[in-house]
Formats: structure tokens, sequence, C-alpha cells
């Protein structure tokens, strides 16, 4: 039987100006291959501005540290296939199972701080039971 593309996400709530918060991620056991992920928030303008980010997947770092994180977002007007950012070349090996993201809050002129989520979307490929 075919692997089966899964998408998740995970949140993580910034609560203060200027503060850095780690979100983790624990990678199911029946994962095959993590294929990328992207960046969405219920505040986009402040992910855009705002946002940097460090991103490590098994015990790699794959996104260097003060990162822009307006890197990873998209829109709906983009196809839905063509929305991730992919690990290497979108196959990678899901490894010791985990995934931290480092977001931190950087003050910008645009934007005004208001408490805001960032949704960590991850795409993966599972066997199926």
């Amino acid at each position: 039987m075919p692997d089966k593309n899964l998408t998740r996400f995970f949140t993580i709530n910034i609560t203060a100006a200027g503060i850095t918060v780690t979100g983790e991620y624990e990678i199911d056991d029946d994962v095959t291959k993590v294929k990328g992920f992207w960046l969405s928030s219920d505040r986009e303008d402040l992910l855009f501005y705002r946002g940097t980010l460090y991103l490590k997947f098994n015990g790699a770092e794959w996104v260097e540290a003060g990162t822009q994180a307006k890197n990873f977002m998209n829109s709906s007007n983009v196809d839905y296939w063509l929305r991730m950012w992919p690990f290497g070349d979108g196959t990678a090996d899901p490894g010791d199972q985990e995934m931290a993201v480092d977001y931190t809050d950087n003050d910008h002129p645009n934007t005004v701080f208001e408490p805001y989520s960032v949704h960590v979307f991850v795409e993966f490929d599972i066997t199926p039971p």
C-alpha cells in the first residue's frame, strides 16, 4: 500500500514583545518521510514584520537562527502543493522524531505588538495501518 500524505500543525503563542518561544513537535512513529513546513498566523502582519526563527529537525539545523519568518509564509492564492518549504529534496528521514522551532518576536516600526499565535504546519508521508 502506498504512503499517505498527512499535514499536522503546532502553535507557538507569542504573549509579549521581544520574546523567544520554543515550539516542539514529536513526529509520529508511522511517519516515513518529512516533506516540509510552512508558517501561518492569526496576525499575519505581525508574523511578516516581526518574526524570525530557527528550526532544528532530526538533530540538524534546517533554518539558521535569525531567518525572517516571512520567507516561510504563503497565501491562499498559492497552489496548496507549492506552499511548503521542503526539507532537502522533500523526503527527509524522520530520524529522532523531534522538531523544534525557536520563534523570536522583534520590534518593527510598522507594527504595534499584540499577542499573536504562529502556526507551524508540517507535511509528512505515513505508512497506513
